[in-house]
């Protein structure tokens, strides 16, 4: 029979003192004879901790190891050649965002001002993945990321929420615009754009027509809606002056594609067909459809 003992290393214990209090404080200890060492930050299950468990030490920790992960995703991340959203976020949540999230069940009483290095690096990460400017990501790959983000849901919602509105429009701007020249580009697709309202969405109701051509020619048109319109009357009386518009001009391009941000009307078009200004626009669409193709 073989008798297995297990030992001890006493060069790996050490003593540490954890207090609020701001008077310093020694003893020692010792373990067979000995002496243990003090250290001021111990490190426990690669968790760094302090006296007063502020927790600054491993934060600092984590702060230096991300920023050598985004390293090598910024150099992933050249715009001609780098490696696609996909898979930019794919090396972003194995590799950095780990060394964010490590413990952070312990470490989620820090303070704010502990905390917010991790944030300026998160921040600063995502124009590096998703190619977008100024520091701030797109509204729904900030969401995806932050849903599987253990690390103080709450209060980075809370950010997010107070800066989205200084920094999210020119991004969806850009964003748009790349969306429209790769699925409608301007050279081949007759673009009309149209826009209607109502002061407080129900009086004084109007709209506007703008019709970009592919030679580089426009046509713009506004049309006032009545004194008891709606935001809804509004947009569909706007896109019926549009197909009206185009339907009166003695040539069209081969595409064309109708730009409107009231979703209500497309899809009230498919199911409200006892309105007559529905019914009217489904007439022109199926006319302009005959000598061009549409999409709306």
């Amino acid at each position: 029979m073989v008798k297995r003992v297990v030992g001890h290393n006493q060069q790996a214990k050490t003593e540490a003192i954890f207090s609020l209090s701001r008077k310093k404080e020694t003893f020692t200890l010792q373990n067979e004879g000995e002496s243990i060492p003090q250290q001021n930050t111990p490190t426990y299950l690669g968790v760094k901790l302090d006296r007063r468990l502020s927790w600054s030490s491993h934060i600092s920790t984590a702060q230096s190891k991300t920023i050598c992960k985004m390293a090598v995703i910024k150099k992933l991340a050249v715009t001609k050649w780098g490696a696609n959203m996909k898979i930019l976020t794919q090396v972003y949540t194995g590799s950095a965002r780990p060394h964010i999230e490590y413990a952070s069940n312990a470490w989620a009483t820090a303070a704010k001002s502990s905390t917010e290095p991790l944030a300026k690096i998160q921040n600063a990460s995502l124009p590096l993945i998703t190619g977008g400017i100024d520091g701030r990501w797109p509204s729904m790959l900030w969401q995806g990321l932050l849903d599987s983000c253990l690390w103080k849901k709450e209060e980075m919602r809370d950010c997010f929420a107070r800066s989205k509105g200084q920094f999210l429009d020119a991004e969806l701007k850009l964003l748009t615009l790349e969306a429209l020249d790769r699925d409608y580009p301007n050279t081949t697709w007759t673009r009309v754009y149209t826009d209607g309202s109502a002061e407080s969405a129900i009086r004084n109701g109007g709209g506007g027509v703008y019709v970009r051509f592919p030679d580089g020619s426009s046509v713009r048109h506004s049309i006032a809606t009545g004194l008891t319109s709606t935001n809804f009357r509004a947009e569909a009386s706007v896109l019926l002056a549009a197909a009206q518009l185009l339907n009166q001009r003695d040539s069209l391009t081969d595409h064309t594609v109708f730009l409107t941000e009231c979703r209500a009307v497309l899809q009230s078009l498919q199911t409200r067909v006892g309105d007559k200004t529905l019914r009217d626009i489904q007439s022109e669409m199926q006319a302009l459809n005959a000598r061009t193709t549409t999409v709306l």
